[in-house]
């Protein structure tokens, strides 16, 4: 969440001094003539082109930032936010598939969990309830308590009106808090 505010407020300052972000673009080009691709700049172009709603043009910069750091999650969770801004079932795919290969790419627990919880909301948003559910299931390997990834995945269903569905999780989750 804070890169999320610091790169948004980087951009906003932009915006506020130039009137536009168009003074930057051209900062990072000048400077990946000077120094070359580099991972960084390649990124900051990719986020500057999402923030002017060129999305091709963030998807070709994020890619080519995954390609000089292949251990990097961060490139695919920005094609993933990138696919999000679509409307349609491609772009939904897209975004599962960058989630999966950031998820591949992230090594701390916690991180891995809150990106599996994307996954799932992902999942739930396309109508795909088992794989959202193995995903909320994957949480409690994560160590988020089994009772409460069932709740979790039980109130997430209930958010989208899918009551008949969070019926099984709610009752899961309470036989296993009894024991």
């Amino acid at each position: 969440p804070f890169q999320e505010f610091a790169l948004g407020r980087f951009l906003d300052l932009h915006r506020e001094r130039d009137g536009n972000l168009d003074g930057l673009s051209r900062e990072l080009e000048e400077r990946l003539a000077r120094e070359g691709e580099r991972y960084s700049l390649l990124a900051l172009r990719g986020h500057v082109a999402r923030a002017r709603a060129d999305r091709e043009a963030a998807r070709i910069e994020f890619e080519r930032a995954a390609q000089l750091d292949p251990d990097a999650a961060a490139p695919h969770l920005a094609l993933a936010a990138l696919a999000q801004d679509g409307d349609d079932a491609k772009d939904a795919g897209a975004a599962l598939a960058a989630l999966e290969a950031a998820i591949a790419r992230t090594r701390k627990r916690d991180d891995r969990a809150d990106l599996v919880r994307r996954l799932g909301d992902l999942s739930l948003d396309a109508g795909d309830w088992s794989a959202a559910e193995a995903r909320y299931l994957e949480l409690s390997r994560l160590g988020r308590g089994g009772p409460r990834a069932l709740l979790d995945f039980a109130r997430a269903l209930r958010a989208r009106g899918e009551h008949a569905r969070a019926i099984a999780p709610y009752e899961s989750a309470a036989h296993g808090l009894r024991g």
